[in-house]
């Protein structure tokens, strides 16, 4: 006995299997091309800022010759005159940015009422300030 096959149906599944597997490569083409994107951009999707003072490292280099009726810095355009010496926690520190030559971090005290409100901070080691003002 001879079997009969019909050829239409197995043409018509040949040719949806291949618009599936095609589908399926676009899929995949387009989520790698995605991928390869965001790859590529990742430098300016992924920035990691730190808003304490916790792990800086980068310290204001205090002159061995000291004039306190000298600025110590610029930041903002304004110069930052030196008050006193401080020792607080690095996590109570908040950055503000950077001095105008863009060398280390300016800081302002969190939670500081009063006089201490207006007082910029510049670490020159762990957990030790100058405290200054501006003018």
């Amino acid at each position: 006995m001879a079997e009969v096959t019909d050829s239409s149906s197995k043409i018509l599944w040949q040719s949806v299997a291949i618009r599936f597997g095609a589908a399926l490569l676009l899929g995949y083409l387009l989520i790698t091309g995605f991928a390869v994107c965001d790859k590529m951009r990742l430098g300016s999707i992924e920035k990691a800022t730190a808003s304490t003072a916790v792990g800086d490292n980068t310290f204001f280099p205090v002159p061995k010759s000291f004039d306190p009726s000298t600025p110590l810095a610029n930041f903002d355009g304004h110069s930052l005159y030196f008050v006193d010496w401080s020792s607080l926690q690095d996590d109570r520190m908040l950055k503000q940015g950077m001095d105008d030559t863009n060398s280390f971090a300016v800081y302002k005290l969190d939670g500081a009422k009063g006089d201490e409100a207006s007082a910029f901070f510049l670490k020159i080691k762990p957990a030790y300030y100058v405290k200054t003002k501006r003018q």
